[in-house]
């Protein structure tokens, strides 16, 4: 009813665990799936056909990795976003 059947576009996913799969179901055609943490305690195990369905993407974001990779980008956000 609320992506009247059409799923949601990103789900940021900070807990793992049970929660994934069927957070990666709730995905629309297109769709982002964004890993970020596993506080849930268990690393899920998530089957590809249901990204490969939707032709959507899971990707992981590690940002304490990308903000160490591109210092200058991560100075840009955060000036960004706190203005």
């Amino acid at each position: 009813a609320l992506t009247k059947k059409k799923g949601v576009d990103v789900v940021f996913d900070p807990v793992g665990g049970a929660f994934a799969e069927p957070a990666l179901r709730c995905v629309g055609w297109g769709g982002r799936f964004l890993v970020i943490g596993f506080a849930a305690g268990r690393i899920p195990k998530i089957p590809l056909n249901l990204p490969l369905l939707k032709s959507s993407a899971v990707v992981g974001v590690f940002w304490g990795a990308w903000v160490q990779r591109c210092p200058m980008e991560a100075m840009e956000n955060m000036m960004e976003i706190s203005t």
